[in-house]
């Protein structure tokens, strides 16, 4: 069991290096220098943690140990609960001003869950990785796969939350 932590601590760090090492690269590309803040425009109506509430135009019916979830923060950083696992991963900030949304490789934990939940987790994942653009309709974030509605949303009140 120590073997697989020691494992995914490497993996992890290793994602988050690689992900540090773009971020440098792209700003030095776009004439940005070191320790200078790129400005997230378009994040702002992300910014904040979503609650999945469809995946593929059905809704999320399985009880999960905790609900699929997505959390934008302005420096680009997502991150969420799959059901069962957390997960970590970037979004490319001039997309998003865009309407567009690309999602860097997805670092994650590895327990196992009861079957039905691992099943939604999967697809959760999955559809995720194949977010192309983004559409907030009325209440809702709504991730699409090209054409198709891929994942749903609603905002998660963070004043009512409990920790």
């Amino acid at each position: 069991m120590r073997g697989w932590t020691i494992l995914l601590a490497c993996v992890v760090a290793w994602a988050g290096f690689a992900a540090c090492a773009h971020d440098r690269e792209a700003g030095a590309a776009h004439g940005h220098g070191e320790g200078e803040e790129e400005e997230a425009a378009g994040v702002g109506a992300l910014e904040g943690e979503w609650a999945l509430v469809m995946i593929d135009g059905a809704e999320v019916e399985v009880r999960l140990p905790s609900p699929p979830t997505i959390r934008f923060e302005e420096d680009g950083t997502v991150s969420g609960s799959s059901g069962v696992n957390r997960y970590t991963t970037r979004a490319d900030l001039e997309q998003i001003a865009s309407g567009r949304l690309s999602l860097g490789p997805t670092a994650g934990t590895r327990m196992a869950g009861p079957p039905a939940a691992m099943e939604v987790e999967s697809g959760f994942l999955e559809r995720l990785g194949a977010v192309t653009r983004y559409s907030i309709e009325g209440e809702r974030l709504v991730l699409h796969a090209g054409d198709d509605p891929a994942l749903a949303f609603e905002r998660i009140n963070e004043e009512d939350m409990e920790y």
